[in-house]
C-alpha cells in the first residue's frame, strides 16, 4: 500500500531519464531537421580544493579512485572525440563547474584544477568551437566574458540560479551579463540556422517571472560560426548584487 506524502509515494514517481547513464556521456537529439549534440563530462575529480579534505566534502571513494592522470587523460580524450565526431547542427558541452564567470573560474585559474584538465578543455573548445558551455555551481545567471580565452563563438553560460540565491557570486568582473544573483533560468531555441540562448530572472516569489521578455538574448549562427550578444544583455546587466549588498 502507498500512502500519499510518504517516502514510498515519492519513490514511486521514477523515471529512467532522472539517472545519469555514466559520469561522461553524449546525448544526440534530432527534430524537424535540426540536430543537437550535448556532451556531459565529469569535473569533480579535478577540483584541487577537494583534495585532502577531512572529512571529505563529497564521495571520497569516487574522488580518490578517479583523481589521477589516467582518468584525466581519458576524460579529455572523451570530450575531444565527442566534439570531433559531432555532425550535429549545434554541439554544446554541459558540466558542473564554470570555466569562466563571476566567481571561481577554472578555465582562467589552472592552480584551482588538477592534472591540467581545465586548460585542456578550454583548448578543445577553442579548436572545435561548440556553440556553448553550460554550467551550474554558482547560484547566479551569467554570460561570461572569457577575454583572451574566447574563440569568438562559444558562449559560457552559468545557469545555477534555480534554487538558493548567490548574490556574492555576482562580484567577479568577467561578465557580459549577470542578473545580480536573483533566481532565474535559460531557455534555448535551436533552428537549422541559429542557436539562441535567452536568460530570464524570477521575482521574489518562487516561480514568479519578473517580465515576459528575456533579460539577455544571445544568438549564434551555425554557418558563419559567429555569435551576437543582444543589446538587452548590456541594458539589463545588474550593477550590484540584487540584494543591495556591496562587492567591496
Amino acid at each position: 500500500m502507498v500512502i500519499d506524502g510518504s517516502m514510498e509515494q515519492e519513490m514511486s514517481f521514477g523515471n529512467p531519464q532522472w539517472y545519469l547513464p555514466a559520469a561522461n556521456f553524449v546525448r544526440d537529439f534530432a527534430y524537424n531537421g535540426v540536430s543537437v549534440r550535448a556532451i556531459f563530462y565529469d569535473e569533480n575529480p579535478w577540483i584541487a580544493s577537494y583534495a585532502g579534505k577531512n572529512p571529505p566534502k563529497y564521495n571520497k571513494q569516487w574522488y580518490t579512485s578517479h583523481s589521477n592522470q589516467v582518468y584525466a587523460d581519458a576524460v579529455v580524450a572523451f570530450v575531444e572525440n565527442a566534439l570531433k565526431t559531432s555532425t550535429a547542427t549545434h554541439t554544446f558541452i554541459v558540466s558542473h563547474y564554470p570555466l569562466f564567470g563571476t566567481a571561481v573560474e577554472y578555465g582562467r585559474t589552472p592552480s584551482a584544477g588538477l592534472f591540467n584538465v581545465f586548460p585542456r578543455i578550454v583548448a578543445l573548445i577553442n579548436q572545435y568551437k561548440p556553440v556553448a558551455f553550460f554550467n551550474g555551481h554558482d547560484h547566479i545567471m551569467t554570460l561570461a566574458n572569457p577575454g583572451n580565452f574566447s574563440n569568438g563563438f562559444t558562449s559560457y553560460v552559468t545557469t545555477g540560479a534555480g534554487s538558493q540565491h548567490g548574490y556574492s557570486d555576482f562580484c567577479g568582473p568577467n561578465k557580459i551579463y549577470s542578473n545580480g544573483g536573483d533566481g532565474g533560468f535559460v531557455i534555448v531555441e535551436a533552428t537549422s540556422a541559429t542557436f539562441t540562448i535567452k536568460y530570464y530572472t524570477t521575482g521574489p516569489a518562487i516561480g514568479q517571472i519578473t517580465t515576459e521578455a528575456a533579460q539577455c538574448t544571445v544568438t549564434s549562427d551555425a554557418t558563419s560560426k559567429t555569435t551576437t550578444v543582444g543589446d538587452d544583455c548590456v541594458a539589463n546587466t545588474a550593477k550590484a548584487p540584487a540584494d543591495g549588498s556591496s562587492c567591496s
